[in-house]
């Protein structure tokens, strides 16, 4: 066995990259798409966190620490918080950006997707250990802002980290 192999293989979570590309295309759909909104809903509110539990095992997740804040948790918590045009608002430990899309539901919107999106990756930062959470939170955070900017067509991602 190679070391990526043996790498790939000590990843509890390397089943959940399918996820997230299910998130990625669902990020690049029209809007007009059958079940578009619903389906946003779904990854916005609790979706991503009922993925883990299917892929990965309590013993997994216990073991790294994977666990994510709820929903209505982490409304709860960035109520707390202020917000304007400059603050900065990281989380060390994102997950699936769960704090991040709390965050991101108080900042105001730009005039078009790109400016918000451009904005957005100003002021919100997180890091996590497992890049496929990194990747989903990021993919999650477009999904919010073409919700909000309420945009219909089609969205092509790059492939930029």
């Amino acid at each position: 066995m190679t070391a990526a192999q043996k790498k790939a293989s000590r990843n509890p979570f390397r089943k959940y990259g399918s996820y997230v590309l299910e998130l990625k295309n669902l990020a690049q759909k029209s809007r007009k798409a059958a079940h578009w909104n619903s389906e946003v809903v779904a990854a916005l509110n609790g979706q991503a966190n009922v993925e883990l539990r299917r892929v990965a095992t309590l013993k997994a997740r216990r073991k790294v620490g994977a666990f994510f804040t709820s929903t209505d948790l982490g409304s709860q918590l960035i109520a707390c918080a202020s917000f304007d045009k400059t603050g900065i608002y990281c989380d060390a430990s994102c997950g699936m950006g769960d704090l991040l899309l709390a965050a991101a539901k108080k900042l105001p919107l730009g005039k078009t997707l790109p400016e918000t999106l451009r904005q957005w990756g100003k002021q919100l930062t997180g890091t996590d250990l497992h890049h496929e959470f990194v990747e989903g939170a990021r993919t999650r955070l477009v999904l919010l802002a073409r919700q909000r900017h309420k945009c219909k067509t089609a969205l092509i991602l790059s492939a930029k980290p």
